[in-house]
C-alpha cells in the first residue's frame, strides 16, 4: 500500500472560523485558552500540571480494575496504567461517544492522534512519560447519535427500546446488524478481520461500554493506549466538590455565558449553552436533568418523581456521586479533575466549545489543557484519482462547491462556457453617457435611466445563464462524473471522515491504513490528502 501525501489548510477546507482562527494563532483568542498547541509549549503545561494534586492512586486502581481483562491482549497496557502513579507521568486525552463500530472515521483518527502525540512528546521530553487515553462517553444518553454506522451508502442501524446512559445498554439485538454487515462485505479479502472485530466486541460484550473497549483495543493492539470509563463511583468521588459547586451554588453558567458573549462580540458563533445546573441524575434506564424549583426550593429530576431538598441532595452527592453525570459543559472539568492531563484532542466543533469553558475551569481551580486538533484526512482511491486527472482537474478543486467545480471544468473547454461580461462594460459606457446627456436636459430622468441599465444587466445575465445551461448539457457526462467524485470524497456534502465508517477503508487497505494514519505528524495542522499511488 502506497500513498502520496498532499495537504490543504483548514480555511481552504472550510473548517469553522473559530477553529481556524485558533489554529492560526489569532491574538484576540488568547484569553480563551491556556497554551497554543506547539511542541515547545508542552514544557509550560507540564510545569503548570506539576502544581496540581491529582489522586493518582485511585485513578490507577480503577483503571487496573476496569482494564484487567485486556492486559494479555495489550502487553503495554498494564505498564502504562501503573506509570500513572509517577508524578512525571501525564496523560494525552481524547474522547468520543460510543458510536456503533466506531461510527464515522474521525473516531479512529482521534485515537490515532493521541497515540502518536504521546510518542512525539516522549521523544522531545525524555524525562517524562505520556500515556494516551481514550475517554469513553459512556454516560451520554443520545442513543440516536451512536446507534448506526455508514458503509457503501447504507446506514446500518441498531434499534432497541433501552434508555438511559448508552454505556449501560445491553448489546442484545446486534446480531441482525452483524448479519447485514457480513452480507455487505462478503467476498473481500479483509472481511474476516472486520467480522472478528465486530463479533468479539459487540456480540460477546454484555453492554456497549464493554463492547467499545474491546473494539478499540482490537484496532490498536500494539499501543500503550488506556481506555477510561467515567461512569465510575470512585472516579466521581474525586469530583464531589465541583459537583456541589455547580448544583448547589450554580456559578458555572454565569462564567460560561460571559465567555460566550465575549466570543460572540468577536464575531464567533457559540457551540454550546451552559445551564443553571449542568448535571443529570443518573440511574438504571434514567439520565435526566436536575433543575432547581424556585417555588418549592427543592431540586427536581425532570421526567421523574424524584425531588430533593438542598440538604438531601448534598448528602446524596457525598454518599452516591455515581448518580450525578455532567453535561457537555462540565464533562471537560470532570476529565481534568480526575486525570493528570496535559492536552485534549478534538475536532473543530469540540475545540470551539472548549474555548467557551476556560472561565469555568478557572472558577473550579482546574487545569485547562492544551487544545489540540485531531488528524484530519481525505483518502483518494486510485480509480478516483485517475478520473480526476482525466477531467483535467485536481483533488483540491473538490473542496469547492459542486457548481464551482462544474464552472472550472467548463471554463477549461474553449467552447464550454460563455461570458457576456464585456457587454456589461459596454452597456455601462452607453448608460453613463445617456445619464450625462439626458441629466443636462432633465435631472429627474436619471433614476429611470439607471433602472433601465439594471434591467439590461439582468437581461444579459439571463442570456448568459441560458447559453451556459445549453453548453453544460453538451458536457453532461463529464459533469455527472464530477458529481460522482464529489459524492465519494464528500458523501452527503461532508468530508469522508465525518460520514464513512473505518471499515470502508479497511476493506481496501487492511490494518495498514490505521498504521498510515498513526504515523502522520501530529503537529502538521492541515488536512492530509492521501492519494493512492
Amino acid at each position: 500500500m502506497s500513498f502520496t501525501k498532499e495537504y490543504i489548510n483548514y480555511k481552504k477546507a472550510r473548517f469553522p472560523k473559530l477553529f481556524t482562527d485558533y489554529i492560526d494563532g489569532e491574538k484576540s483568542l488568547a484569553p480563551f485558552y491556556n497554551q497554543y498547541p506547539s511542541i515547545e509549549n508542552f514544557n509550560k503545561i507540564i510545569a503548570e500540571a506539576a502544581k496540581y494534586n491529582f489522586n493518582r492512586d485511585i485513578v490507577t486502581e480503577e483503571l487496573i480494575a476496569r482494564n484487567k481483562n485486556h492486559f494479555d491482549m495489550q502487553p503495554k497496557l498494564q505498564a502504562a496504567i501503573k506509570s500513572l502513579k509517577d508524578k512525571n507521568t501525564f496523560t494525552i486525552c481524547t474522547g468520543h461517544q460510543l458510536c456503533l463500530f466506531g461510527g464515522p472515521l474521525y473516531f479512529i483518527y482521534k485515537i490515532a492522534t493521541a497515540i502518536s502525540l504521546a510518542k512525539e512528546l516522549k521523544h522531545k521530553y525524555t524525562d517524562y512519560n505520556f500515556v494516551p487515553v481514550f475517554w469513553m462517553a459512556t454516560e451520554d444518553h443520545d442513543f440516536e447519535e451512536v446507534n448506526h454506522f455508514h458503509l457503501f451508502g447504507r446506514s446500518l442501524k441498531w434499534n432497541t427500546a433501552a434508555k438511559g446512559a448508552v454505556g449501560r445498554m445491553s448489546t442484545d439485538g446486534l446480531e441482525k446488524i452483524f448479519a447485514d454487515f457480513c452480507e455487505l462485505i462478503k467476498g473481500n479479502a479483509n472481511a474476516e478481520d472486520l467480522k472478528k472485530y465486530f463479533a468479539d466486541a459487540y456480540l460477546a460484550g454484555k453492554n456497549l461500554s464493554e463492547a467499545t473497549r474491546q473494539f478499540v483495543y482490537s484496532l490498536f493492539p500494539d499501543s500503550d493506549l488506556v481506555i477510561i470509563d467515567a461512569d465510575n463511583r470512585k472516579l466521581k468521588s474525586l469530583f464531589v466538590t465541583e459537583m456541589k459547586n455547580d448544583i448547589l451554588q450554580r456559578q458555572n453558567e454565569k462564567q460560561i455565558a460571559a465567555t460566550t458573549l465575549a466570543l460572540e462580540k468577536l464575531g464567533y458563533e457559540k457551540q454550546i449553552s451552559a445551564r443553571e445546573i449542568n448535571f443529570f441524575y443518573l440511574d438504571n434506564n434514567l439520565r435526566e436533568r436536575i433543575i432547581y424549583n424556585d417555588e418549592t426550593k427543592k431540586y427536581d429530576v425532570l421526567n421523574s418523581t424524584l425531588s430533593f431538598t438542598e440538604t438531601e441532595l448534598s448528602g446524596l452527592i457525598e454518599s452516591s456521586p455515581e448518580k450525578f453525570s455532567p453535561n457537555v459543559a462540565l464533562r471537560p472539568v470532570y476529565q481534568q479533575t480526575v486525570l493528570p492531563n496535559l492536552v485534549y484532542i478534538g475536532g473543530a466543533a469540540e475545540i470551539s466549545y472548549w474555548l467557551q469553558l476556560k472561565s469555568a475551569f478557572d472558577l473550579n481551580q482546574t487545569l485547562f489543557p492544551i487544545l489540540f486538533p485531531r488528524k484530519s484526512l481525505m483518502m483518494i482511491e486510485k480509480k478516483w484519482a485517475e478520473k480526476i486527472a482525466k477531467l483535467d482537474l485536481v483533488w483540491s478543486d473538490f473542496f469547492e462547491e459542486q457548481s464551482a467545480i462544474n464552472k472550472k471544468y467548463l471554463a477549461k473547454k474553449s467552447d464550454a462556457t460563455i461570458s457576456l461580461e464585456k457587454y456589461n462594460d459596454e452597456l455601462k459606457i452607453v448608460y453613463n453617457s445617456l445619464v450625462e446627456k439626458i441629466s443636462s436636459i432633465d435631472k429627474t430622468l436619471k433614476a429611470a435611466i439607471e433602472a433601465e441599465h439594471q434591467k439590461s444587466i439582468s437581461g444579459l445575465k439571463n442570456i448568459e445563464s441560458k447559453v451556459n445551461k445549453s453548453l453544460k448539457l453538451q458536457y453532461e457526462n463529464s459533469i455527472s462524473q464530477i458529481s460522482k467524485i464529489k459524492e465519494n470524497l464528500f458523501p452527503g456534502g461532508a468530508m469522508q471522515e465525518r460520514t464513512n465508517n473505518f471499515s470502508s477503508l479497511y476493506l481496501n487497505y487492511g490494518s495498514g491504513f490505521i498504521n498510515t494514519v498513526s504515523e502522520l505528524s501530529s503537529f502538521d495542522f492541515r488536512v492530509t490528502v492521501l492519494n493512492e499511488a
